[in-house]
C-alpha cells in the first residue's frame, strides 16, 4: 500500500470504488502557494524609466518589469522569501524595495509594488487572495488604493456611485495602501463608480471616473486605484482577473509502472528557473484538484539523479493546455511493455450526474502486456459483459450512469475466460461520482485500481488476480 505525498502546487488525478484493501486519507505533504505579482509605482519620469529587475531568495524572477506590465507570476512552496526589486537591470546597487514574504501553504496572494511618488515611499505590498467561484449572477470585487496622488496623510477617498453619490460597500476615507474585502456585486451589470477625496465628495472632476465597473458573473475581480494624476500616469483603475469566469481545476497522478518500489519522481515545470509542483511522487500517488489560470503549462516528470550522477532523468516530457471552467486529471503513464511512458490529460466532468445516479467512469491505464494483449473487458460477477465495454484497450475509458445500489464487477480478459480483477461488492449512492483506474504492469508494480472521487478520501488498491 502506498500514501499520497503532495509537495507543491498545480494539478491533480481521478479514480473509483472499494476494494480488497481501503487505505486511510493519504497523507499530503502542503500545497504550494501561488504568487501574483504587479508594478503599480510610478516612481520615475518616465513609463520606461519604472523597468526593474525582480529577484527571489537571489533568482531573478523577471526583468525590464515595467508599470502596469502584464503580473508576474509564480507558484512557491510555503514558508519566507527575501524578494528584492532593482531600478534597470544593475544587481550591484542596493535594492529599491527589499521585503520578506511569508507564504503559506495552497494560498493564493497578489503583490503589489507601489508608491514612489509624493513622498510616499516605495514598497511591497502583499494581498491575500479569495478565488472561491461566487454563485451566478454575483461577482466578487475586491478595491485597492495604489494611488501615490498626493503625499500620504492626503491620499484618503470615497468609492462612490456615480450617479447617486452613494458610498459603494463602505469604501470612505481609504488611504493609500489600504484595501476592501471581497464586495458581491451583480455580474454583467453596468455599476456607476468614481473615486473623490473624503474631504470633499462632490469633487467634479472626480479623482478616477466616473466609469462603468462591468464584471462577469462568477468572475472575481481585484480593482486598483492607481497613477498621480498627472499626463503620464493619470489616475484610473486597473484591473486584475474578471476576464474568465472560473478558474480550471487541475489533480495529478502518478499512474506510470516503469519501475519497482515506489517508482518515485518529482513533477517540475521547466524553465530558466524549474519549479517543482510535487516531489518524492510515488507510483499510485494522487493530489487534490488545484485551480489554476487557464493556458499552456510545459510539465517534466523526473526521476531524480542517484547520489554522484551528473544530472536527473526526464522520463516524460510534455504539456498541458487548460480551458477555464474545466476540470482536469493530469497523469503519467505508461512505460511497460512497449507502452511509451507519456503525460495524459483526461477531462473530468464538470456537471453533476443524472438525476437520481451515480457516474462511474472506468479508464484502463495497466499496460500489463503488449498491444492488444492488454485489452479488457468488464464485466459483472456473473461473466455479464457491461453493454459498451467488452474489448477496452490500453487509454481507453467508458463512462456508466447506474442507478444507486450495490454492484460487484471484475475485469477480465476480452473474451471474459479469464478473470484479471475481482473487485469485491461497492455500493453507490445517488450523485456519487467517481473515476476507476485500472494500473500496473503485473512486473514493477502490482495490476490494481486506484479510485478517486470517494465521499472519503481513499484510495482502493487491489492486487492482480490472474498469473
Amino acid at each position: 500500500m502506498r500514501r499520497s505525498v503532495l509537495s507543491v502546487a498545480v494539478a491533480v488525478i481521478t479514480a473509483l470504488v472499494v476494494g480488497l484493501f481501503v487505505v486511510s486519507p493519504p497523507s499530503r505533504a502542503q500545497a504550494n502557494a501561488r504568487v501574483n505579482i504587479l508594478h503599480l509605482a510610478p516612481f520615475a519620469a518616465t513609463v520606461d524609466g519604472t523597468a526593474v529587475t525582480v529577484v527571489v531568495n537571489g533568482a531573478t524572477l523577471a526583468s525590464d518589469f515595467k508599470y502596469k506590465d502584464a503580473p508576474l507570476t509564480a507558484t512557491l512552496p510555503p514558508g519566507d522569501y527575501t524578494v528584492e526589486v532593482f531600478a534597470g537591470t544593475d544587481l550591484e546597487v542596493a535594492p529599491a524595495i527589499t521585503a520578506t514574504l511569508s507564504l503559506e501553504a495552497g494560498t493564493d496572494y497578489t503583490v503589489f509594488a507601489g508608491g514612489g511618488a509624493n513622498t510616499i515611499p516605495l514598497g511591497l505590498f502583499p494581498l491575500v487572495d479569495n478565488n472561491s467561484v461566487p454563485a451566478a449572477p454575483n461577482a466578487n470585487v475586491r478595491v485597492v488604493h495604489a494611488a501615490p496622488f498626493a503625499p500620504l496623510a492626503d491620499t484618503a477617498v470615497d468609492l462612490r456611485n456615480a450617479t447617486t453619490n452613494e458610498v459603494i460597500g463602505g469604501l470612505t476615507g481609504v488611504a493609500f495602501g489600504a484595501f476592501s474585502g471581497y464586495l458581491p456585486v451583480p455580474g454583467d451589470t453596468d455599476i456607476p463608480v468614481k473615486v473623490v477625496p473624503t474631504s470633499n465628495p462632490m469633487a467634479d472632476p472626480p479623482i478616477i471616473g466616473p466609469a462603468n465597473l462591468n464584471v462577469p458573473s462568477q468572475s472575481i475581480t481585484t480593482v486598483f486605484a492607481i497613477g498621480t494624476g498627472t499626463a503620464t500616469y493619470p489616475a484610473e483603475f486597473f484591473f486584475l482577473g474578471g476576464t474568465q469566469r472560473v478558474p480550471a481545476q487541475v489533480r495529478l497522478a502518478h499512474l506510470a509502472p516503469f519501475a519497482g518500489g515506489r517508482a518515485a519522481v518529482n513533477v517540475v515545470v521547466p524553465g530558466d528557473t524549474p519549479l517543482t509542483l510535487v516531489s518524492d511522487f510515488g507510483f499510485g500517488d494522487t493530489t487534490d484538484y488545484v485551480p489554476l489560470t487557464d493556458g499552456t503549462y510545459p510539465i517534466n516528470v523526473v526521476i531524480p539523479s542517484a547520489p554522484r550522477a551528473l544530472a536527473d532523468t526526464v522520463a516524460i516530457s510534455g504539456s498541458v493546455t487548460l480551458a477555464p471552467g474545466m476540470r482536469y486529471t493530469a497523469m503519467a503513464i505508461g512505460g511497460a511493455n512497449g507502452f511509451a511512458p507519456e503525460l495524459v490529460l483526461l477531462n473530468d466532468p464538470i456537471t453533476p450526474p443524472i438525476t437520481d445516479t451515480a457516474r462511474v467512469r472506468i479508464y484502463h491505464a495497466a499496460p500489463f502486456a503488449a498491444g492488444e494483449g492488454a485489452n479488457v473487458s468488464i464485466r459483472l460477477q456473473d461473466g455479464t459483459l457491461v453493454p459498451g465495454l467488452g474489448n477496452v484497450p490500453y487509454k481507453g475509458t467508458g463512462t456508466l450512469d447506474l442507478p444507486p445500489g450495490t454492484y460487484d464487477l471484475i475485469i477480465a480478459t476480452p473474451d471474459g475466460s479469464t478473470t484479471l480483477l475481482d473487485l469485491p461488492p461497492f455500493t453507490l449512492v445517488a450523485g456519487d461520482d467517481i473515476t476507476v483506474f485500472a494500473v500496473g504492469d503485473g512486473v514493477n508494480q502490482d495490476v490494481g485500481t486506484v479510485v478517486l472521487g470517494l465521499r472519503e478520501p481513499n484510495r482502493v488498491y487491489l492486487p492482480f488476480v490472474a498469473n
